[in-house]
């Protein structure tokens, strides 16, 4: 995965990423059936494990009478400089309608949050869809740690807001293609709602293709206390998860093969599975418990030794 960003004033431009494009996806309304809201307190969260590369939903307008122009998600964001949001083809997403991106910052109290990082029209070229990154132009602080966040789309002409009218607006786009901080006026407060600024809104299908994301629902175990949380030494590489149930092998026992917890009959199973030679570097080989570049009955005994089922 490679990141470039040009820092210049209002450019802000990564390369195609194609892992984006792949992966796990999340649909609106899979966990509960209903729309995303609209504030922290409606959001929805991703649910999953692991990471999460792509989000879809739709914006229905005021079809029967209800307004659905905004739609929030929580996310979590593992390595904020790989971070980025987009609605845009170059970065893999998709929109049949002209977006906004906004990403907000959890805060101390349930439920609030702090606008962090917004953009209308990506920085081109081309300028179509909507990008987000943890880099905003206007001197805003840059987006440094991983965690919890909401992640929010609207129509153009849709704007968070701390208040209503213009002392409210969050964010102060001074061009369409600024990636901006929170250098509203009301960019110091929690969001409280949107607002729409004439014409009205646009809606329709979107598809924000992520990098850097976990699920909102992985939790903060960190079982190697190293200030992250697991899924995100997965999701960033500094863990190996070679028996992929999302805790951090070096967490677990390297005898317990089959990741349940125990070291019992499971795990021989699982070591006669791969006996013999193991593969060529870098390929790994978790069943060769002694390291000698062979499973064999060498690695039987060590099983035994640490045998807890």
């Amino acid at each position: 995965m490679t990141v470039t960003r040009s820092l210049g004033v209002g450019i802000a431009v990564p390369v195609l990423i194609t892992s984006a494009l792949a992966g796990p996806v999340w649909e609106e309304g899979t966990a509960t059936g209903n729309d995303a809201g609209s504030k922290p307190d409606e959001a929805e969260t991703t649910t999953g494990t692991g990471e999460v590369t792509r989000i879809r939903g739709d914006l229905g307008g005021s079809a029967d009478g209800i307004p659905d122009f905004e739609d929030m998600y929580l996310i979590r964001i593992c390595d904020p400089n790989a971070f980025f949001a987009s609605t845009a083809p170059p970065e893999g997403g998709f929109t049949d309608f002209d977006t906004r991106l906004w990403l907000f910052r959890p805060g101390p109290i349930e439920f609030e949050a702090f606008g962090f990082v917004g953009n209308d029209n990506r920085p081109g070229p081309p300028t179509v869809g909507s990008l987000i990154n943890g880099d905003p132009v206007d001197g805003s602080p840059p987006l440094t740690e991983p965690g919890l966040y909401y992640l929010a789309v609207s129509g153009a002409q849709r704007d968070p807001r701390s208040a209503p009218g213009p002392q409210g607006e969050i964010f102060f786009l001074a061009t369409p293609t600024e990636i901006s901080g929170p250098d509203g006026p009301g960019g110091d407060d929690p969001i409280v709602g949107w607002e729409t600024i004439d014409p009205p809104p646009a809606f329709g299908h979107y598809e924000i293709a992520l990098a850097g994301v976990a699920f909102g629902s992985t939790e903060d175990v960190d079982c190697n206390q190293n200030q992250r949380a697991d899924v995100c030494d997965i999701i960033i590489g500094s863990s190996r998860d070679l028996n992929e149930n999302g805790i951090p092998d070096e967490c677990e026992p390297p005898e317990d093969l089959d990741g349940d917890g125990d070291v019992d009959f499971g795990d021989i199973l699982v070591l006669i599975s791969m006996w013999g030679p193991c593969p060529p570097l870098p390929e790994p080989c978790p069943a060769d418990l002694n390291g000698n570049g062979i499973v064999d009955f060498g690695d039987i005994l060590l099983i035994i030794g640490a045998w807890s089922g």
